[in-house]
């Protein structure tokens, strides 16, 4: 007998709770339009589910799955982990190099670290960037993150944890 379990990471074997984070280039005009095809996939995800019979049903519903926001020049660390419990800011570069060093990490882990996973984790690289949240536990799902990951605005996908 073979079982097979359709997972998205590790985590969610062992939690099953986590949301992500995706960051996208933008300015504050393309809001609109993101947060539209979010909804529109969101939605659609739902029926696939079965959860609706029909797009416009889901769409209530998909609307409290998920979070648009757009990062001006005047937003602090503050404002962010108020909308987003479960990630860390940094104000700065360094203050995340700080920590790293603190724990022991040399400069070739902390600069392939930050390149690779974290520099969307410092609030100076995303000022005029446009976050999409999901709002709890699992509530965009993962069916879709690869329709977000491939539009060529999508700059980065954090799982939250």
């Amino acid at each position: 007998m073979l079982i097979v379990l359709d997972i998205h990471s590790f985590v969610d074997v062992v939690t099953n709770s986590s949301t992500e984070l995706f960051v996208f280039d933008g300015d504050a005009d393309a809001v609109g339009a993101i947060k539209a095809f979010v909804l529109d996939r969101v939605a659609r995800a739902l029926v696939l589910r079965g959860d609706f019979d029909c797009v416009n049903e889901a769409k209530e519903e998909a609307l409290n799955r998920f979070g648009v926001m757009y990062i001006s020049d005047d937003v602090d660390e503050s404002d962010l982990e108020s909308v987003i419990s479960y990630c860390e800011f940094y104000a700065t570069e360094e203050d995340f190099v700080a920590k790293y060093k603190r724990q022991g990490c040399s400069d070739e882990e902390i600069t392939r670290y930050f390149t690779c996973y974290a520099k969307y984790s410092v609030l100076s690289n995303l000022r005029g960037k446009i976050l999409v949240f999901g709002t709890y536990d699992n509530s965009i799902p993962y069916e879709i993150f690869e329709q977000f990951e491939f539009r060529s605005d999508c700059l980065f996908r954090e799982h939250l944890g």
